[in-house]
């Protein structure tokens, strides 16, 4: 009986280090590749086809040098006077299809 009970706490032992092997592991892969999966740069630099009639690409520069893709909507009124800002979200590009 006590062989028995021996075998078992071994086996229960060894699937308890396995799960947190395996947890490790999984939390270690998220760990390291995060900034890839998260922040997926290279998929929103691809290019698309052509924007809408009416949509004008154009590049805004900052001050320390980064080139931010925008977009110049016309409008036939010369009366309308707003602006409209829209800012994509992670992994969004105006250059990208939807």
């Amino acid at each position: 009986m006590g062989s028995m009970r021996r075998r078992l706490a071994g086996a229960g032992l060894a699937a308890f280090v396995l799960v947190v092997l395996a947890w490790t592991a999984a939390v270690g892969w998220l760990w390291t590749n995060e900034p890839r999966l998260v922040f997926r740069t290279a998929f929103s630099q691809r290019a698309a086809g052509t924007l809408a009639p009416g949509i004008e690409p154009l590049a805004i520069r900052t001050a320390d040098g980064l080139r931010l893709a925008a977009a110049r909507l016309e409008y036939a009124s010369t009366d309308a006077r707003y602006w409209l800002i829209y800012f994509q979200g992670n992994a969004g590009s105006l250059r990208r299809g939807r």
